[in-house]
């Protein structure tokens, strides 16, 4: 069948354009083509040149070296998205897991008493460490939606100057402009950060009941031998070296009450040494008193590693306050302790704070009592300390086989009339008694 038209006589009427697709298409086969310029260089590769095969592993190792640095952040966000969480504002432990995540490292904002490390936990945020260069990096453990505080400071020091420098460093200036930002930041905290489908715009962990504990009641009981005998427990094994440095320093305690301590080690080998209760028994008659004064007012030891140098902590369970012990110790003195997250610099030591002959050396540095933040459990109910001692001192018949608390009713209280009340009165009743209060405010006219 003949063609109804041929090429040559549609190139006459179509533009340069179309007869250089033309010409493409009346062009011979990619196969067909002879290249008679070709150079032949025989079987020489480049790829094999010395200097090309160096070229080549320098640019994969940079290659990989990029893309792994512009994905980093990236992935560490997305391994915390991923991670499964659990919704429960009324949980403790989760609670302190949180609080735990600040530290000196991650989190500065200005003295303030409304916003602070609890006010972000019991909104559900805890701090992030992704850079040391930034702070205040807030994300939230259900939504994952992510806060950065940024405030104005004033790093102007006027030792040196015969200047007004919170005039001329505007210091007034940056209080005022904080104390706006901390308005704006305490909204986004508790609600305009999340997401609008996150739980905690709706909810905030209650102090009372949760985080300053209530008396009496099992669970509470339950909580404070725990953390009263995790924390004597860092004391003693690591005693010899508490004693060596710090000896002079706790000498002075107000405990006096051997029974209570007989007590505390019961408690003590019926949880953590079942199986040589005899041999650690005999070391407990020579632990100090104030052992168990510092534990039962909520610190233990923990390590804090700079480089190479490890360096004693004390720190509280509740508010994480965390207290340096100017001891630099070898690691492979110190027994069973908790690290702490680690920090890759050394520790600085500045020269105007080597003491010579001519100085007198400083006080005790660490006080058990003031140390604590202030919104601590230790430092908020006066009443706690004495509710403990009453607690341990009348809980020999609730020490368990494996040195759990075992609630049978015998908890010593003084007052005959809240004994009374007590007996009469269960957590059963309480939560139907609330319940039919509750229907009686959601009644719908």
């Amino acid at each position: 069948m003949d063609p109804i038209f041929s090429l040559d006589e549609v190139s006459h009427n179509t533009s340069q354009v179309l007869e250089d697709c033309l010409d493409i298409f009346q062009s011979p086969a990619h196969e067909s083509y002879n290249h008679k310029n070709t150079v032949y260089l025989g079987n020489t590769s480049f790829n094999q040149h010395p200097d090309i095969q160096y070229f080549q592993k320098v640019k994969q190792k940079n290659h990989f070296t990029y893309h792994k640095s512009k994905v980093q952040s990236q992935k560490s966000i997305e391994k915390i998205q991923s991670k499964s969480t659990v919704f429960d504002p009324y949980d403790l432990n989760m609670l302190l897991g949180r609080l735990r995540s600040f530290n000196s490292l991650n989190w500065q904002v200005p003295n303030s008493p409304q916003l602070n490390e609890l006010k972000c936990a019991r909104n559900g945020w805890k701090c992030a460490s992704f850079a040391r260069n930034i702070k205040n990096h807030l994300i939230c453990t259900n939504c994952h939606q992510q806060l950065i505080l940024r405030f104005s400071n004033n790093n102007i020091s006027n030792d040196t100057s015969p200047f007004d420098i919170d005039f001329l460093s505007g210091k007034e200036y940056d209080d005022e402009l904080n104390s706006k930002l901390i308005e704006k930041y305490m909204v986004q905290i508790e609600t305009t950060g999340h997401s609008t489908e996150c739980s905690w715009r709706n909810f905030e962990t209650p102090l009372d009941g949760v985080y300053y504990p209530r008396h009496y009641l099992s669970a509470t009981n339950t909580f404070l031998i725990t953390q009263y005998l995790k924390n004597l427990k860092s004391l003693v094994d690591n005693s010899l070296i508490l004693q060596e440095h710090y000896d002079q320093i706790f000498k002075s305690s107000s405990l006096q009450s051997p029974e209570f301590i007989n007590i505390s080690n019961q408690w003590l080998l019926a949880r953590y040494y079942k199986l040589d209760k005899e041999n650690v028994s005999a070391c407990l008659q020579h632990i100090p008193v104030w052992f168990y004064e510092i534990a039962a007012q909520g610190w233990s030891l923990n390590a804090q590693r700079y480089a190479n140098d490890v360096i004693l902590v004390m720190s509280c369970g509740m508010c994480n306050s965390r207290v340096f012990l100017n001891t630099v110790t070898p690691a492979s003195n110190l027994n069973t302790l908790q690290a702490l997250t680690p920090v890759k610099y050394p520790l600085h030591h500045e020269p105007h704070d080597e003491l010579t002959e001519f100085d007198q050396p400083l006080g005790p540095q660490f006080d058990p009592v003031h140390d604590h933040k202030p919104f601590c459990s230790h430092v908020h109910d006066p009443h706690l300390h004495d509710y403990f001692f009453s607690l341990i001192l009348g809980s020999i018949n609730n020490i368990g086989i494996n040195g759990e608390y075992i609630n049978n009713d015998s908890t010593i209280i003084d007052r005959p009339t809240t004994t009374k009340r007590k007996k009469s009165f269960t957590m059963n009743d309480g939560l139907e008694r609330l319940n039919k209060l509750r229907k009686l405010y959601l009644i719908e006219d």
